[in-house]
């Protein structure tokens, strides 16, 4: 996982709870913790996979943390 400012994260496709909807969202990850600052579209909920957008391997949201679909932190692991 690659740390830092992430900017337009999309939900992947292939675990989309959202029906076909993306996921449009300002954050940081460091370590295993994404801070999510801002969503313009969608929601994250657990299984939700992350990718593109500035991260250099898919991650998958594995737990809440202060976020429940929206502004917080949410604990990540890689998505392989």
């Amino acid at each position: 996982m690659d740390n830092g400012k992430k900017k337009g994260l999309e939900k992947d496709h292939e675990n989309n709870g959202d029906n076909g909807n993306k996921l449009v969202m300002t954050g940081t990850l460091s370590g295993n913790t994404l801070t999510v600052t801002a969503i313009a579209s969608g929601h994250l909920e657990i299984g939700t996979v992350l990718s593109g957008g500035g991260f250099t391997q898919p991650v998958k949201i594995v737990a809440y943390g202060t976020g429940h679909g929206g502004v917080g932190t949410y604990t990540v692991a890689n998505a392989k």
